[in-house]
């Protein structure tokens, strides 16, 4: 810092008490030294001073202003005081330092607070001081207006309290406003053979590295830009990002943040120190202009407030917004307010901002990229509480981000959740979510509890990333408000039919227990509700196998405010999907997943389809998904599997269409258990059922009614059911099945002796070969 002209800009402050009936010519004598009053620091400049003199300034401009502070009066500085913020002064030769603060407020360096004059370069002084000496920030009124200033550092604590800051965006660039940073500035580079070692050791599951022990406290990034995943398809698209991982060093070598990838030797590790305390940044009040450099270039990003490079930093009690009377004209894409780069452990709490407006009426007006309030990127550890930040369909989301690892979301409203690339393990919980919904892609634990949605999907996995989750998914006590037309879906899992560069598919374990579907905005909306969509393809042009879930638990899932229901799941190329191998894993003789579902409000369309595509490409060593499929308390079941081995077992359901297996052979067993039948027939289809296995068919304590004809009564269909020919055979094992009392009706009103031969088949039968 220059020490011979930075007076010519600002002033300096401390934080102490000044004698309330000081006047300009009073002198206090205290321990035994005087200590000298002027009216202002600007005085200093003409004062006849001494060297050793102590002078307090009772205002930085006029007594009162805020500006005061106390300065002792020397002559030239010598080498120990480089760094100090000095004055000129009356004297010959004379300097005045700085001295006692305790902490630093922004009108001591000069700032006005009137939000009329430009305050940035004081502000920005103020906090060099600050950092120098290790000062935190108490500054607790004022309106500022910040002007041009950019990257003013932050490297102390600070407490705005109720102070507002004007922000003229039309100053923007790619630099932010405030730069949170670390004073630690060293990074560590490891020896080509450490590189290595480590390189080879870092693997999935691995959670402790004796190599790492002497780098507790630290955080390691490793990419390899020659080593390329998730190309993105659609918009955007491209070849791929470089693999990456973030990893934090706690005591003998214990890894904080799960591994998901393996790396070859090229990739890139560095070593990052970090602070051992936490920083936190409270208070203030943020005005935006809503306007843009009209110079800058439309296609780029702008930086428009706070950038957090230091791990370990808190950002509380902060409100942002539009200024009184202004709007969000702003044709330039936002990377953030608020934007966490490369660090670990950060949090935003008790936060109030705005997603930025993208899509605008007219489209002369629409801004070219994705516009943000919260940006991230590189992020092992992020926390959100009481965030707020709503908007309607004008506006693009409050946040977008890339390689986020463990991150918790807590009793916020906001109008988007969204990670583009690589969010590994989210915890989502007492939430609101806005229009713009949530979008993700990534893999390891996301568990979302008692939130809502409104949008038209309650998770989406993002379609130009692979709709890629690679781990489970538990969602409990969650609602979907439905708010405009069209399909809704509690799981989109619709990747395109691309080369994304790593393992794609569905979850490896789904649960949803307690989920709405709430149309009652929306009450016209007869579109499907599905709770896992996959993509549709009856021909793969891109050869790439699917992981299919371990462990599938639906239950009690209802839809409110329309009477029809919802549909499971539909797959129209299961021969693509794979299980995942693992250790004793039996290829043939047993089930290597479940399915379970229970209380679900269904749909009379197919509820559950699952179908071989016209081209086959498994691989002799991945394991066909065998599942164990339980269904319990459904009212209107439809189901057709035909490309797929299982084991299926329903109970306490309504059963109004089967199609199992391929030419009437499941390859498996299925179970009824005190189900109602009731076929829906399709004109000129006979069978409703087809329900032959190679192990065995079986119905205990079953009834079965008449079937329907587009909701009507069809009688005439009755011997097409595929399960038995009124008074002739009965097929497939039945302990206890009966007729319904519509059958019995129509056999009285049409002549119809029921044969007991017959009856006693429903009663007990045991299949042969011949019948089933």
């Amino acid at each position: 810092m220059k020490r011979r002209d930075a007076i010519q800009m600002v002033g300096l402050g401390a934080a102490f008490s000044l004698p309330v009936a000081a006047t300009a010519t009073q002198q206090a004598q205290v321990n035994n030294r005087f200590i000298r009053t002027l009216d202002s620091t600007n005085e200093l400049k003409t004062a006849l001073l001494e060297a050793g003199d102590v002078v307090m300034t009772l205002g930085y401009r006029v007594p009162g202003d805020g500006g005061g502070a106390l300065f002792r009066i020397m002559e030239q500085p010598d080498e120990s005081l480089r760094d100090a913020f000095v004055l000129d002064v009356g004297g010959d030769g004379l300097i005045a330092v700085l001295h006692g603060l305790h902490s630093v407020q922004y009108r001591i360096f000069g700032a006005v607070g009137d939000g009329k004059h430009d305050d940035g370069a004081a502000i920005n002084l103020a906090h060099e001081y600050a950092n120098e000496h290790g000062l935190p920030i108490e500054n607790h009124h004022g309106i500022f207006n910040l002007g041009d200033r950019r990257e003013i550092p932050i490297e102390t604590a600070v407490n705005w309290g109720e102070t507002v800051f004007l922000i003229d965006e039309s100053h923007h660039t790619k630099e932010p406003i405030f730069h949170v940073r670390s004073s630690i500035q060293e990074d560590i580079i490891l020896e080509e053979e450490d590189r290595l070692q480590l390189a080879r050791s870092i693997k999935p599951g691995v959670t402790v590295l004796e190599i790492l022990a002497k780098y507790k406290n630290h955080l390691i990034h490793l990419w390899d830009p020659k080593d390329l995943i998730g190309a993105r398809a659609g918009f955007n698209a491209h070849s791929g990002r470089a693999k990456e991982e973030l990893l934090y060093v706690e005591e003998a070598g214990k890894i904080v943040g799960d591994i998901a990838w393996e790396f070859k030797d090229s990739v890139n590790i560095d070593i990052h120190p970090l602070d051992t305390s936490f920083l936190t940044i409270q208070g203030g009040t943020f005005k935006l202009s809503g306007t843009y450099p009209t110079d800058a270039n439309p296609r780029g990003y702008v930086n428009n407030g706070i950038l957090v490079s230091r791990s370990r930093t808190i950002m509380k009690d902060q409100w942002v917004g539009l200024q009184s009377g202004k709007e969000d004209v702003s044709m330039l894409a936002q990377s953030g307010f608020y934007y966490f780069a490369k660090v670990y452990n950060v949090r935003l709490e008790n936060i109030r901002l705005i997603p930025r407006e993208k899509d605008r009426e007219g489209t002369g007006h629409d801004v070219p990229h994705g516009t943000y309030g919260i940006g991230a990127n590189r992020v092992l550890g992020l926390t959100l509480v009481n965030v707020t930040s709503e908007g309607d369909w004008i506006h693009w989301g409050v946040m977008g981000t890339n390689m986020l690892k463990d991150v918790t979301v807590e009793q916020c409203r906001i109008n988007r959740f969204d990670v583009h690339f690589h969010l590994w393990n989210l915890t989502m919980r007492d939430c609101r979510i806005g229009y713009k919904g949530i979008n993700l892609t990534g893999g390891g634990q996301l568990v979302v509890t008692n939130t809502v949605v409104q949008s038209h999907s309650f998770l989406n996995f993002r379609h130009d990333y692979g709709a890629k989750w690679d781990g489970d998914i538990i969602v409990r006590d969650c609602a979907l408000q439905v708010v405009r037309d069209g399909t809704t879906r509690l799981l989109s899992c619709r990747s395109g039919d691309h080369a994304y560069g790593y393992q794609i598919g569905l979850p490896r374990k789904v649960v949803v227990q307690n989920f709405t579907f709430n149309y009652e905005v929306k009450p016209d909306n007869v579109e499907p509700a599905i709770i896992i969509d996959t993509a549709q393809f009856a021909e793969r042009k891109v050869a790439q196998a699917l992981s299919f879930p371990q462990l599938i638990l639906i239950e009690d899932v209802e839809i409110v405010g329309r009477g029809e229901g919802c549909s499971f799941l539909h797959i129209s190329d299961i021969e693509h999907y794979f299980i995942p191998r693992s250790s004793g894993s039996d290829t043939n003789s047993s089930t290597n997943a479940k399915i379970i579902l229970r209380n679900i409000h269904t749909t009379t369309n197919d509820f559950l389809e699952i179908r071989p595509s016209n081209v086959s490409t498994r691989d002799s060593n991945q394991i066909a998904p065998y599942p164990k499929i339980r269904i319990d308390d459904l009212d209107h079941l439809s189901i057709v599997l035909t490309g797929i081995k299982a084991d299926v077992s329903i109970q306490h359901s309504t059963v109004h269409r089967l199609h199992l297996g391929v030419e009437d052979l499941l390859e498996g067993e299925v179970t009824f258990s005190s189900c109602k039948f009731e076929p829906m027939v399709h004109a000129g289809k006979q069978e409703v059922f087809k329900l032959k296995t190679t192990e065995c068919t079986s119905f205990v304590n079953c009834r079965w009614h008449l079937p329907k004809l587009d909701g009507k009564l069809a009688a005439a269909w009755i011997d097409g059911n595929g399960v038995f020919v009124l008074n002739d055979h009965v097929r497939f094992n039945h302990i206890n099945s009966q007729l319904g009392s519509d059958i019995w009706k129509y056999a009285d009103q049409h002549g119809i002796t029921l044969d007991e031969n017959f009856l006693a088949k429903l009663f007990l039968h045991r299949s042969s070969s011949s019948d089933g």
